[in-house]
């Protein structure tokens, strides 16, 4: 999820009002890492690999990660089996230059604004919307290993066994 808020706070609140709903409607529940994008982006995705793997991840102030983070961030998403669920967290104007830069990377992600007075009902819209992309990314994934493991079936006629003389023989 991507989420546009005015103060880091607000961001945060909406942040875990959203993991809450995706836990319940997945029947999971995994813990939460929270760390800022300028300090993820000097530790590394991947030298932080094992802490993040299978625990949801929340980035405040993402408009800090560094490019070479963001790409981590984008194959660390595209690999990861765990159901770890990233969450980037900054004020809009860092979130429009963060999606006009790396499209490739926030096409992975819905957007939940706090456009909207009531912003539940946004991050509830955006919520089913994040597990539909989940599940359509799964879905090509499988679609994916199976067209290339998959030979093409032909079917073979089965002639049957001639029988004997000896039994063609007591039936006439």
């Amino acid at each position: 999820l991507m989420i546009e808020a005015r103060t880091p706070e607000k961001g945060l609140e909406m942040a875990v009002e959203a993991l809450k709903q995706i836990h319940e409607e997945n029947g999971i529940k995994h813990q939460v890492l929270k760390i800022s994008g300028s300090k993820l982006s000097k530790r590394g995705i991947f030298a932080s690999e094992d802490k993040i793997s299978g625990k949801d991840l929340v980035i405040e102030e993402a408009g800090d990660l560094t490019p070479e983070a963001l790409a981590e961030l984008n194959q660390f998403m595209d690999r990861d089996e765990t159901g770890t669920i990233v969450v980037l967290i900054d004020n809009p104007r860092q979130m429009e230059e963060l999606h006009g830069q790396n499209p490739q990377l926030a096409a992975k992600f819905e957007c939940i604004g706090v456009k909207d007075e009531d912003p539940i009902e946004d991050v509830s819209e955006a919520v089913l919307k994040q597990i539909a992309l989940q599940e359509d990314i799964a879905r090509e994934e499988i679609q994916g290993e199976a067209g290339e493991e998959v030979e093409e079936e032909i079917p073979v006629p089965v002639k049957k066994a001639a029988m004997p003389e000896e039994k063609r023989a007591k039936k006439v």
